[in-house]
């Protein structure tokens, strides 16, 4: 196998090196710039393409009246111009915040009123059956009967200005063409003073959280938690170049997204990416532009682009890694699959700035299959007792905490929810169950509420899943609890098939039996074809939902 190894972390290091987002791309840019930055199909940009594109976005919120310090949304698919217009809300001095166009009217409103957005950018595309101009309307109905240049939305006071990237925008929004007309030819000196003399802790973006169990979250991070994060994956996990080609389909209003566009800018790179997570699509990007890096975050994804039915032998041939989270069971699956690359297990949340831990090429198989590698130099890990706070010793189960230069600033808005998770000596209580070996890998298990109560035994759901992953059909598990009679509690699966996969939710529970204890054998096993998502994650409260109302409680 022929890899070269990531760079021994320097225990001196307690801040990465870091740039802010504009700064990195104009240093980009005027180191490469007639390398590809970002390739879609149908479209792509070199650095010196990508840096106009932006400034022009720029000069177009500025003329709208964005200052540096204000809060611009996006909503939208992957795309090259929405990634210019990440870029060029920074060049502007703004704080990027990006909208995940899978909410529903009720988020969306939620999200645009509490994030403080001056100015919303929307994209025109249509997926998923949505259209975001549409379902945006629905969330605020005042836009429609609203002069677009005088925006008065009372569920959302701070909002000023829409803008619709298509040529004929909804009532209540401008197009790119209006907001061309009232920018400036260049952006004012003191506006490219202000961004140029930001500083590494000023607001990067806010990032909402999957809002998996309620409304989301604006969790704030600076440019040294963003960039600083991706930059230390790219740099030091991957050994990034510019002859390196990331392949990363995951969305942007998403930090799995956002980490690997960043981390390729960073290191002079080419990001691919795509408008939507589809495995058929994956492979033909992958066969036609020879990707280095897979970031696929997921293992669902990563399962679903290794065994899908038009994957040819060579369309991954050029991968070096494999970096995507999953049970022991799915990544050796993976790894199985691909001998030729080596799998990389990450540990991260929005908080802690997507990421702080991914095991190195050079872990033994177990330690990589297992556990999620050392944390980032600076950013130190503890795992405590979840009731009392007590620091636990190496190997054993407690939650973990974290705390460095990559945590968020708080949530915007809500010192409450802060105050709840950042306790006074700075650490980030991340509400997840885990531990660290001998060597100081993060162990990952589940979520520390993700565990179920079954006739007094404790269950962890992560521990049914991994044992349904072991069976050679299931591609993803989630486990729920419902309520029992006699026990209080029960396991319940739900299953998602490899293609062509002939076989029972009954004959997979049977399958259970004997291997696990029986007070954790799911009483019933649903096979599945769709799932209830946030961004990224299963909405597992959705599925304990149907049930509930499927048996009228």
């Amino acid at each position: 196998m022929d890899v070269d190894p990531a760079p021994d972390p320097d225990p001196e290091v307690t801040s990465p090196p870091t740039a802010t987002l504009a700064a990195l791309l104009r240093a980009a840019a005027a180191a490469e710039p007639s390398h590809d930055a970002v390739v879609l199909p149908g479209g792509r940009a070199t650095y010196a393409e990508l840096l106009a594109r932006a400034d022009a976005w720029a000069r177009r919120l500025h003329g709208l009246g964005v200052r540096p310090g204000d809060h611009v949304g996006v909503i939208g698919i992957n795309g090259l111009e929405v990634v210019a217009v990440l870029f060029g809300i920074a060049l502007a001095g703004g704080v990027v915040v990006p909208l995940n166009p899978r909410y529903r009217a009720a988020e969306l409103a939620h999200v645009v009123g509490a994030s403080d957005v001056v100015v919303l950018v929307v994209d025109d595309a249509v997926a998923e059956d949505v259209d975001f101009a549409a379902r945006l309307v629905e969330a605020l109905p005042a836009i429609a009967g609203t002069d677009p240049w005088a925006l008065a939305v009372p569920q959302a006071p701070a909002l000023r200005h829409l803008v619709h990237l298509g040529p004929q925008p909804p009532a209540g929004m401008l197009s790119g063409d209006a907001v061309e007309a009232v920018a400036p030819a260049a952006l004012p000196a003191a506006v490219v003073g202000a961004v140029a003399a930001a500083g590494s802790r000023d607001p990067a973006v806010i990032m909402y959280t999957s809002g998996t169990t309620s409304h989301p979250k604006g969790a704030v991070l600076s440019h040294e938690s963003l960039v600083g994060s991706s930059t230390t994956l790219a740099e030091r996990r991957y050994a990034l170049g510019p002859d390196d080609r990331l392949l990363d389909p995951l969305p942007l209003f998403h930090m799995a997204g956002m980490m690997g566009l960043v981390g390729s800018v960073a290191c002079r790179a080419t990001f691919l990416t795509l408008p939507r997570v589809e495995a058929g699509a994956v492979l033909a990007m992958a066969r036609a532009e020879r990707p280095t890096i897979a970031f696929f975050g997921f293992s669902a994804i990563a399962l679903a682009v290794l065994e899908h039915p038009d994957r040819r032998d060579d369309d991954l041939a050029a991968l070096r890694i494999l970096h995507t989270n999953g049970a022991p069971e799915a990544l050796s699956r993976l790894q199985r699959g691909l001998p030729h690359a080596v799998v990389l297990n990450p540990y991260g949340c929005t908080e802690i700035g997507g990421m702080i831990s991914l095991s190195e090429v050079t872990d033994p198989l177990e330690a990589r299959l297992t556990h999620s590698g050392r944390p980032w130099p600076g950013v130190e890990v503890r795992i405590v007792d979840p009731l009392s706070g007590t620091p636990l010793p190496p190997g054993a189960r407690g939650e973990i905490t974290a705390r460095g230069w990559s945590l968020f600033e708080g949530y915007h808005g809500d010192p409450a929810a802060t105050a709840a998770v950042l306790d006074d000596d700075g650490w980030f209580h991340t509400g997840d169950l885990g531990s660290l070996d001998a060597e100081g890998r993060v162990e990952y298990v589940s979520r520390l509420k993700d565990m179920l109560k079954v006739g007094g035994e404790n269950v962890a759901a992560a521990e049914v899943e991994h044992l349904l992953m072991g069976y050679a059909d299931v591609v993803v598990a989630a486990v729920v609890g419902v309520p029992d009679p006699r026990l209080d509690e029960v396991p319940v699966a739900f299953v998602e098939l490899r293609p062509g996969a002939d076989v029972t939710g009954e004959q997979i529970r049977a399958w259970c039996e004997g291997r696990i204890a029986s007070f954790k054998v799911p009483r019933e096993v649903r096979v599945v074809t769709e799932w209830p998502m946030s961004a990224t994650k299963v909405q597992k409260f959705r599925l304990r939902d149907q049930l509930l109302a499927e048996r009228g409680a």
